[in-house]
């Protein structure tokens, strides 16, 4: 005849606690996964992340107080996370445009690259606004064919090439003049127009004959632009 024994206390207790344990261990897993997910990041920070993971997190929400800390606290502003990733990188990555603008104000170097080969230009490619303040490489050929459409009044499709992240203020070598400038020598207003409109947009920048664009328009007898320059806050 069988006889059923039943165990001390103390070892029901232990097989809960090692039971607690395993299923414990098993959802710290899945959540830390969760954590750094692409399509949400969770608003509560485990104590057993690492440093990394959490400065990590801190970037994908945009906590710009937390990670200008640590800079100020003596972190590089290129340090790079577990994936090789810089700090400027992670931040293109998830649109945080405000401490894009923090990070590269701090010397951060745009032009580094992760083990893939990637920039921070590349991580930014859905965020047109980040895109603006991420310097390019332009050859001498894109160069002049940018200035051709600014004379030629193409301003749609000068608009498509900024929107990909050139500097609206590009200076022309030969003769110092912006894209603007350029623009409303040659009485092209619909290029003036939508350049007076995009952001960063300086109007008042001179070429090497000493003029800004609204000198530029009025020695060149341009008045409709002058005064569309005027009213913009343009000066001569």
């Amino acid at each position: 005849m069988l006889r059923l024994v039943r165990p001390e206390p103390f070892v029901v207790r232990r097989m809960l606690c090692v039971l607690i344990l395993i299923l414990g261990s098993g959802c710290g897993h899945h959540e830390s996964r969760y954590l750094f997910g692409e399509s949400e990041v969770s608003a509560d920070i485990p104590q057993r992340l690492s440093d990394t993971e959490s400065l990590q997190l801190e970037i994908q929400r945009g906590d710009e107080t937390a990670v200008l800390q640590r800079i100020s606290e003596g972190l590089s502003v290129d340090h790079r996370l577990a994936e090789g990733r810089t700090l400027l990188m992670e931040a293109s990555r998830w649109g945080r445009l405000g401490l894009v603008r923090e990070l590269l104000a701090r010397g951060a170097n745009p032009s580094l690259r992760d083990p893939q080969g990637l920039s921070a230009r590349d991580f930014a490619q859905n965020y047109p606004e980040i895109l603006r303040l991420l310097p390019t490489e332009i050859s001498a050929e894109k160069l002049a064919e940018l200035f051709e459409l600014a004379k030629t009044g193409e301003w749609r499709k000068l608009k498509a090439e900024l929107d990909q992240g050139l500097d609206v203020n590009l200076i022309h070598p030969a003769s110092g003049d912006t894209l603007l400038i350029s623009a409303s020598r040659a009485g092209a207003r619909g290029v003036v127009g939508m350049l007076i409109r995009y952001p960063g947009c300086n109007l008042n920048l001179r070429s090497l004959d000493g003029l800004t664009a609204l000198g530029a328009a009025r020695a060149s007898g341009q008045t409709a632009i002058a005064k569309d320059l005027q009213a913009r806050g343009a000066i001569d």
